[in-house]
């Protein structure tokens, strides 16, 4: 683990950028593009939904996992190419995968569905979690396990290299790891209320966990730990358990389903999972954690010495 600061190597090609593009017209463009993207394939898609759902009626499940493809594909195909227009504007590379991916990417799989597992426990704890209505079928749990699994992994992958590829390394270049880490999460957080969320818990939860993936960028220097977190938490909480939508299975089919039904504290209400406490308080368990855990890796000579300085 690398310490948050600004010889990270998460953070080194923004540092060593060719071109260094002040921090605030990147996070600007950044927030404004995505959510214009979010908002005008929301508003498309109103329109293009009903012939897409009649052309691909016939093919029964796999049919809503092309639908669901062809939403995610919409959304989230033009922050993968911002980000890397943005990268070829400042003159430094994208991905910052960071070493041992596997143990990076296994430890951020493990947080983000081990970290949903322990939410579903305490809103289990609460009462709020019974079987859906909706059962799944062998169809639904083999669209889970493995169209899901695109769908699902384009998404986060999306998000994390816009995110914490893109904009995150520059905001932490230029203003020093811990405002860029919270104005990056104060981002991430902006994207996704375009999209509809409006509780204060919901909007607590997705600004912690664009702290936690912020801090397992800058904790692991890479990508691996956060696009896996990020996927995990996804995955589980749509397609392993159905909780996305709630009620109901989603279009990319469920292992099971279950739902949240109870008081909204601890439900979400129309957030679901989103604006429960129990994902708020597992969340800033986690974030706690990478806080206090001490770096046992710092980055190369030359790193430190070209960062000695924001």
């Amino acid at each position: 683990m690398y310490a948050a600061d600004v010889a990270n190597p998460s953070i080194a090609p923004a540092r060593e950028s060719v071109r260094r593009i002040p921090a605030w017209l990147v996070l600007a463009i950044g927030v404004a593009f995505g959510v214009a993207d979010v908002w005008l394939v929301l508003q498309l898609w109103r329109m293009v939904s009903p012939p897409v759902a009649a052309a691909t009626a016939g093919l029964g499940a796999w049919g809503q996992l092309i639908s669901a493809a062809l939403f995610n594909l919409a959304v989230f195909a033009p922050l993968l190419v911002a980000a890397k227009i943005g990268c070829l504007v400042e003159g430094r590379r994208l991905w910052a995968g960071g070493g041992r991916p596997a143990v990076y990417g296994g430890l951020g799989l493990l947080l983000g569905a081990g970290g949903f597992s322990v939410a579903l426990g305490l809103a289990a704890l609460a009462g709020v979690v019974v079987r859906g209505h909706d059962s799944t079928n062998g169809a639904q749990a083999l669209i889970a396990v493995t169209g899901g699994v695109l769908v699902l992994g384009f998404q986060t992958v999306a998000e994390e290299v816009y995110f914490r590829g893109w904009l995150q390394p520059v905001l932490c270049a230029r203003w020093g790891a811990w405002p860029g880490l919270v104005a990056g999460a104060l981002a991430f957080s902006a994207l996704h209320l375009v999209s509809g969320v409006r509780s204060p818990i919901a909007m607590a939860n997705l600004f912690l966990g664009g702290i936690l993936f912020g801090l397992l960028a800058l904790r692991s220097g890479g990508l691996w730990a956060p696009i896996l977190a990020h996927f995990g938490w996804n995955w589980l909480e749509a397609c392993g358990l159905g909780l996305e939508p709630n009620p109901g299975v989603g279009q990319t089919g469920a292992l099971i389903n279950l739902d949240l039904a109870g008081p909204r504290l601890w439900s979400g209400g129309p957030d679901d999972m989103n604006g429960s406490v129990a994902a708020l308080l597992v969340l800033a368990a986690l974030v706690l954690g990478l806080l206090v855990l001490p770096p046992i890796r710092t980055a190369a000579p030359e790193a430190r010495r070209s960062g000695s300085a924001p």
